[in-house]
């Protein structure tokens, strides 16, 4: 008993001691606060952060803060030390801002930075990352960083895990990084990074995992300056390896012969467009020793491969899980040997896309296969349909069949046949017509993502889609739908109303009202833009509390818009109401409860008045409130809103006065559009800082001395100053704006000469100049433009000669206008060197002598067809500064008719012209001409042209204008210009040409105007017949017309002895049959016979008395 005492209380006393033990350790910890500097270090590293969506809500500046139990922070529990900074993002929550991380150097003991996720750009990562010498965790992937990679990385000892990957570095992969002994992850892929990938790497000696290169990365293998080319073999750890872009792996028998020594132990590779060829020997396989086993990725795709590759035995496929073969010129041969020979059991992802394939008949992976993508692959529908191609694979869930030649609806009974059920299905960009079948919602009862956008689709949308009950994604957008939507929503809305997230009916025929939806709770995406939908938008929209993107444009929905619309939106991130005849009414207290990121309401009254509630949007990134009725000058709050702005649409009102000057950067470059205002003054500093400026229509008139004052910015691509108060010289300040590729500046009050120095905008593709006082020539510098596309200086007083470098340095030109100046001399021969010619408008000067006959050198104008993509000029520009946006600008030509100048604002309808019209051109009009068969406006009016025009100008068989008028012309008109069956507009008045004109359709549609002036021509529609017209035909050859006289005459003898006879016995049958009538009608006569005979004795009379 004594020892069962003693026992339990010596465990009592244990116990008391390892709780006080317990309960100091606890307290001490508690006393553990964070390092005062480091809170304050993070407090400042927030600073740089003007949006956290919630992230940072509990890092607040109070003294007692601890900054330890701040979200995202870790601390020891020994020292208080900052260890751990987890600030990963996530959609929809993440941090945006210009951030410095050189603020977090206080953070000495940190071991774990995550900042991934995010969007800072533009900041960089600097060089005093260097200084965490305790980090062994580093990611800073998907986060918007720019510049280079810090070689001080070199310096991080006990780094483990580096991933910078998806980003916008640039710049080459510092070799310092082979210093990091302890690396085991190395994730650099998709940047902009250069250069050779230094051989140093090779040294890290536990590195599993190499990820390098990206889409728009230029990066090598090696050169001759590389110290080990074959560095990769002594990475022995290596289980995944991504080279993807690096193109010329596949061109180095060296590295494919070292990867291959790898593959036994890789778990993953991805070599995806490195050049690899049929055209080399394939070394990656190409020994026995090359098997793995252990294999699970392989992506190959974007290299050009065929049979050859799948001659080597694939052992490795038994594990195989995921295989991406898309584009890499695979043929349905290449299928059938590839599914015939090997299995692949394991398989879960197989991507074909973008092969032509066209059949698919021969595909067999395996039972496994979860997700199929056969996108863009030329299948048919009787490829897949009536072939034997029917995988019936119950664990398949993901099936992509967009991009294709499908057309048959029967499609969807195909699939419905399906032993599977998938939950992605995807038949988008198809030409699938008439309507889908009412029982293919009844069938497919798994389904999660529908898209068949992009079609031909036609009918009411099917009701049964509704009975879809899993469905969370649908998209009919770009088809031909029609009907009543409140009725189909109605139909939907009993099952899909807790699974809908998102909706896309866009680009359709819809009608009716836009219905109640607040019934669908999840709904986060709504677009019924571009249908005919009419009426009010209800209030309940605004109870739809996940909502986070809204758009209507493009309907007829009227009536007002209030706060009650957008009540508990306060997940709205996109509002789109474009194109609809709305009017907002909403009070200037109202605090919107979201925070948009794109606003489009052009076309919406928003005014009169900049709406104030627009101060509490920080995050804008879009914004149009085009043709918005908004009145006065903006307010300079609005401006700091637009920080992170990337595009921005204003024009179209009546905003007035001076933009103010303030001091802030954007975080982007945007492109700003303020055309048709009455801002007047100057263009302030911080404007210039966009990549396009689009200013025309306004009132701006000092903002020449303001082009030379901006390299602190940099970087214009666009800019439009057209039709505004510009006055004074163009100034010499150019080379500031090398990086211009549109600038217009046409339409003003500009005068003097063009400087020299405008020839250093050497990446220039569009200039217009025109509609000026510009003097002199034009300056030899301008060679040096030579991507010049468009050139338009006309409508100015330019003089001297056509200089012959044009033809020379500017070969792209496509548009060349120097139009009604005071150029002289003769048209350079060197003007056929411009191939690529669609317009070229030379008239209104003082050229002489005869036309080149080498016009016929002009290679586009002598295609038939027209390209409509010549209406707009396309340049390359980064828009929102980290990314490459393609835009388009519209052409507006004026061609001169009749003496008249015609504007026209569809000019893809008009180029491929000629006009060197009202010159004193002399000579004959060049049968050469006639080879340019593509020609659609040919005018040489008032010249002084001789001789015949060319007989075969019938060949011209696209040309809609022609004007020869004015001339010294001679000849006959040739017969061939009456098969010119589109020639709308012809002007032949005011030659010598004689003879009659040709007959036919369109040549007697014209009026005679149109042929007056030429004194010896005659035929239709001249009222002047010729003289063979004047010949009276043969009696023989008129058969026909005697018939037709004689039968005249029979009924018209006919006719007037009938009514001699009936006009008798009306007159005449009277006096016989009434004797009152005829005793009246004898006294009458007798009265009219009696005053007769007296008026001629009396006359009588008067005639023999004058006579005597």
């Amino acid at each position: 008993m004594g020892c069962v005492f003693n026992f339990f209380y010596a465990l009592l006393t244990l116990l008391l001691l390892l709780h006080t033990r317990f309960s100091l350790a606890t307290d001490g910890e508690a006393l553990k606060k964070c390092i005062d500097k480091e809170r304050k270090a993070l407090l400042l590293f927030k600073q740089g952060i003007y949006v956290d969506y919630g992230m940072l809500s509990t890092w607040r500046g109070e003294d007692d803060e601890d900054c330890c139990h701040w979200k995202g922070v870790h601390c020891s529990n020994q020292t208080g030390h900052v260890q751990v900074l987890n600030l990963r993002g996530s959609d929809p929550s993440y941090l945006r801002g210009t951030i410095n991380i050189t603020l977090l150097s206080k953070l000495h003991d940190l071991q774990h930075l995550d900042l991934s996720y995010n969007s800072f750009y533009p900041s960089d990562i600097p060089q005093s990352v260097g200084s965490f010498t305790n980090l062994r965790y580093l990611n800073l992937s998907y986060s918007d960083f720019v510049g280079s990679i810090p070689n001080q990385l070199g310096k991080l000892p006990n780094l483990q895990y580096i991933d910078m990957s998806n980003n916008y570095l640039d710049g080459a992969i510092p070799c310092q990084i082979g210093n990091l002994s302890k690396l085991q992850s190395l994730h650099l892929g998709g940047n902009n990074l250069v250069g050779v990938i230094p051989y140093q790497i090779g040294n890290l000696s536990i590195l599993h995992t190499l990820r390098v290169g990206g889409y728009l990365s230029n990066l090598t293998i090696a050169d001759k300056n590389n110290g080990d080319a074959e560095w990769i073999s002594k990475l022995s750890l290596l289980t995944n390896l991504e080279l993807s872009y690096v193109s010329d792996v596949g061109n180095s028998q060296v590295w494919q012969h070292m990867i291959g020594k790898l593959m036994p132990k890789l778990i993953e590779l991805r070599l995806r467009d490195c050049g690899i060829s049929h055209v080399h020997n394939l070394l990656l396989f190409a020994s026995p020793s090359n098997y793995s086993y252990s294999l699970v990725t392989l992506d190959l795709s974007d290299n050009n491969l065929n049979s050859s590759l799948f001659q080597w035995s694939f052992n490795f496929s038994s594990n195989l899980q995921q295989l991406y073969l898309s584009n890499c010129s695979l043929s349905s041969h290449n299928l059938y040997f590839l599914s015939s020979h090997f299995h692949f059991p394991s398989l879960i992802v197989l991507d074909l896309s973008y092969n032509n394939l066209m059949s698919v008949t021969a595909l067999s992976f395996g039972f496994n296969l979860q997700e199929l993508y056969l996108s863009n692959c030329s299948l048919t529908s009787n490829n897949l349909i009536f072939t034997s191609f029917n995988p019936n694979l119950s664990s398949l869930i993901h099936l992509d069949l967009s991009d294709n030649l499908l057309t048959s609806s029967t499609i969807f009974y195909w699939i419905s046949n399906f032993t599977f059920n998938p939950h992605e299905l995807d038949l988008r960009g198809n030409s699938l017509g008439r309507s889908i079948p009412d029982g293919f919602g009844n069938v497919i009862k798994s389904l999660e993502v529908l898209d068949l956008s992009s079609n031909n689709l036609q009918g009411e949308v099917p009701t049964p889609l509704g009975n879809i009950c899993t469905l969370k994604s649908l998209s009919l957008a770009y088809n031909n739908f029609s009907g009543d939507l409140p009725r189909f929503i109605s139909n939907i809305s009993w099952c899909n109303r807790h699974s809908l997230q998102s909706l896309d009916l866009s680009t359709n025929r819809l009608t009716g009202i836009l219905p109640n939806l607040s019934s669908f709770s999840l709904l986060q995406d709504l677009d019924l833009t571009n249908n005919q939908l009419e009426g009010k938008i209800p209030e309940s929209i605004g109870l739809m509390s996940q909502l986070e993107s809204l758009r209507l444009g493009a309907n007829n929905f009227s009536g007002v818009i209030t706060e009650s619309h957008f009540k508990n939106l306060s997940n709205l991130s996109h509002l789109s109401l474009s194109g609809n005849p709305l009017t907002l009414n909403i009070s200037a207290s109202w605090i919107p409860p979201f925070q948009l990121q794109f606003m489009f309401m052009a076309s919406c009254m928003i005014g009169p008045n900049v709406p104030l509630w627009l101060r509490n949007q920080h995050q804008l990134f879009y914004l149009d409130i085009s043709y918005g009725k908004l009145f006065g000058s903006i307010p300079e709050w609005f401006w700091p809103l637009l920080k992170n702005i990337a595009y921005m649409n204003i024009s179209f009102n009546n905003f007035s006065g001076k933009i103010p000057n303030l001091p802030f950067k954007f975080d982007y470059r945007p492109e700003i559009i303020l055309n048709s205002n009455n801002f007047e003054g100057g263009l302030p500093p911080f404007l210039w800082q966009a990549s396009e400026l689009h200013l025309s229509k306004n009132k701006f008139s000092n903002l020449i001395p303001l082009l030379c004052g901006q390299t602190e910015y940099g970087g214009i691509v666009v800019l439009d100053l057209s039709n505004n108060q510009l006055t004074g010289h163009l100034p010499e300040c150019w080379n500031q704006l090398d990086t211009l590729k549109f600038v217009d500046m046409s339409t003003n009050n500009l005068s003097g000469e063009i400087p020299s120095s405008i020839g250093r905008l050497v990446n220039v593709e569009a200039m217009v100049l025109s509609n000026n006082s510009l003097i002199g020539e034009l300056p030899l510098s301008l060679a040096n433009c030579s991507k010049l596309v468009l050139l338009d200086v006309s409508e100015n007083k330019l003089s001297g000669p056509i200089p012959s470098w044009i033809g020379i340095s500017l070969e792209q030109l496509q548009i060349l206008s120097l139009r009604m100046n005071h150029l002289n001399g003769s048209l350079p021969v060197h003007l056929c060197h411009l191939t690529q010619i669609r317009l070229l408008d030379i008239s209104r000067n003082n050229l002489s002598n005869e036309v080149p006959s080498c016009l016929e050198n002009f290679t586009v104008m002598a295609q038939e067809h027209i390209n409509s993509s010549g209406s707009y000029h396309y340049y390359m520009t980064n828009k929102a500064g980290f990314y490459q946006y393609l835009g388009g600008l519209e052409f507006y030509i004026t061609l001169m008719w009749k003496g008249e100048d015609y504007k026209y604002m569809r000019p893809e309808l008009f180029l491929k012209s000629i006009d060197l019209s009202s010159n004193a051109l002399s000579g004959e009009v060049p049968r050469e001409l006639m080879s340019l068969l593509g020609l659609v406006s040919l005018n040489l009016s008032r010249n002084q042209l001789s001789g015949e025009i060319p007989i075969n100008i019938g060949n011209l068989e696209s040309l809609e204008f022609l004007d020869l008028s004015n001339n010294k012309l001679s000849g006959p008109i040739p017969p061939s210009l009456a098969n010119i069956d589109r020639l709308s507009m012809l002007d032949l008045s005011n030659n010598r040409l004689y003879g009659k004109i040709p007959i036919g359709t369109q040549l007697q549609s014209f009026n005679a105007s149109s042929y007056g002036g030429n004194l010896d021509l005659c035929g239709l529609p001249l009222n002047k017949m010729c003289p063979e017209d004047n010949t009276p035909p043969p009696q023989e050859a008129n058969h026909d017309e005697e018939e037709g006289a004689s039968l005249i005459s029979q009924e018209f003898y006919l006719s007037m002895g009938l009514g001699f006879v009936v006009g008798f016995w009306a007159v005449v049958g009277p006096l016989l049959f009434n004797r009152t009538w005829r005793q009246a009608y004898c006294r009458f006569m007798n009265t009219v016979t009696d005053k007769v005979h007296v008026m001629v004795a009396i006359y009588v009379v008067k005639c023999l008395t004058i006579r005597d």
